[in-house]
């Protein structure tokens, strides 16, 4: 992002190498990846490569909202980092695009992951 140290994910990669330790890695975050850089596929390709790809974080641009409700394949995009070789966690920050929140956990449903609300 503008204004950062930092501001794409080949600058983060390089300083990795150069800092080499096993406990310092990327949290690719695939909405300012896309507002910053785009071409998110090479990008995720690339973090996969690296062998520092730590944690991974979703939301969907323009408005930083769900899958499904924004200009990002994001299940296409989670299938990448799969193919890739990413095992870690992915994390949603992302702002609900309907006040109903089961409507906007929708989209989790195609990844056996059922929604509800209480316990």
């Amino acid at each position: 992002m503008p204004g950062y140290l930092l501001d794409n994910s080949d600058a983060v990669l390089k300083l990795l190498e150069k800092v080499d330790r096993s406990n310092v890695g990327l949290q690719l975050d695939l909405y300012h990846v896309q507002v910053a850089e785009g071409d998110v596929s090479t990008r995720i390709v690339q973090a996969c490569k690296s062998g520092r790809l730590f944690h991974v974080q979703i939301a969907n641009p323009p408005g930083r909202h769900e899958p499904g409700a924004g200009e990002l394949n994001l299940p296409y995009l989670l299938e990448q980092l799969d193919a890739n070789g990413y095992v870690g966690h992915v994390g949603c920050e992302y702002n609900p695009s309907t006040r109903d929140t089961l409507a906007s956990l929708k989209w989790a449903t195609n990844f056996g992951i059922i929604p509800r609300i209480g316990s």
